[in-house]
């Protein structure tokens, strides 16, 4: 077992910024999310902080700061997994029905729940897992707890036992066991571009070669514009175009953790004309997604100390700070 780095900065502080730093990229998303790049800026500009979009026909009701049902579900997720300390499947399943629930119960009032995630959540209602077969990201958010928990074994039983509730492809299960497993790297102090590189080839020796993983490492090694990177790997909802869009912003220098936050938020997917049906026109960017899982790497790096100018304006950062600070007490336990 490989000898832990010492954590200059504290575990409370890097598990703090792990969800802060999600919710904050959500946040800074979401009022572009689903629409085509050129569509957006030419109305609004680019992202320079939270905002809205008045506009949007599934998340314009919400204030600046306000995330989607990707933090509710994550923060969901931290609630067991800080409970039971692993992979609880009753427990999983029971809160992924109540979340189906409350959408079901109440559709006015949810920020755009992911298909897939929404159409499993509610079969559990009826019955045993019946996972799609739909190839989003979404499911790599639920796991992100694990990354503080797992330490001294593989995480890959665990994320693929959590993705399997509501996503059965395997590149949903391959995208979860690198953003843990980076995300549990990155915790214990190891730098991101290295991290990045052993959770690619981490994933690639358990799960074997695939071309979603040589897409990510050839995005890492990419150092065109942020624009270019978006034409190239895209930035839609899949893993394929997600994935290997995190990695590249990740590996990227920037002068702040700021910028590259707002880098991921500006990810978009070229696109023409004025298409704002976001579930149509298939150039929307998953630009809420993508500076999530940024958002979270670059907190659990950094810790929430850097990104206090966000984090104190992200819609209920205190609870999620209280939600941290009650998981980062079982860091490495497993």
């Amino acid at each position: 077992m490989k000898r832990r780095p010492p954590l200059t900065i504290s575990v409370r502080d890097r598990v703090r910024g792990l969800l802060l730093g999600f919710a904050i990229g959500d946040a800074l998303g979401a009022p572009a999310a689903g629409i085509p790049g050129d569509s957006f800026c030419r109305r609004f500009g680019r992202i320079c902080g939270f905002t809205t979009n008045p506009l949007h026909p599934y998340l314009g009701r919400l204030q600046p700061g306000q995330y989607t049902e990707n933090t509710r579900l994550l923060l969901d997720s931290v609630r067991d997994y800080s409970k039971w300390g692993s992979f609880c499947g009753r427990a999983r399943q029971e809160t992924l029905r109540n979340w189906a629930e409350r959408i079901e119960n109440d559709p006015g009032h949810a920020r755009w729940p992911g298909p897939t995630t929404l159409r499993a959540s509610q079969a559990l209602i009826e019955g045993p897992p019946n996972p799609g077969l739909g190839d989003s990201i979404s499911a790599t958010y639920r796991c992100l707890p694990i990354a503080v928990l797992v330490y001294t074994k593989s995480l890959i039983s665990e994320v693929s036992s959590e993705v399997k509730l509501t996503h059965a492809h395997s590149d949903s299960i391959i995208s979860a066991g690198i953003i843990t497993e980076l995300a549990r790297d990155v915790l214990f102090g190891y730098a991101i571009r290295k991290s990045i590189e052993r959770s690619l080839e981490a994933a690639a020796e358990q799960l074997g070669a695939s071309s979603l993983i040589q897409k990510c490492f050839t995005a890492i090694a990419d150092r065109s514009e942020l624009s270019a990177l978006c034409t190239t790997y895209g930035t839609g909802a899949r893993c394929i175009e997600s994935l290997p869009m995190v990695c590249g912003i990740l590996a990227r220098s920037a002068s702040s953790p700021r910028s590259r936050l707002l880098d991921a938020a500006n990810a978009f997917k070229p696109g023409d004309g004025d298409d704002w049906d976001v579930m149509a026109s298939g150039n929307g960017g998953n630009t809420d997604g993508i500076a999530a899982i940024v958002g979270s790497i670059l907190g659990a790096h950094y810790g929430e100390s850097k990104l206090l100018s966000l984090s104190g304006q992200v819609e209920a950062a205190d609870g999620i700070r209280s939600l941290a600070d009650v998981l980062s007490t079982r860091f490495g336990t497993v």
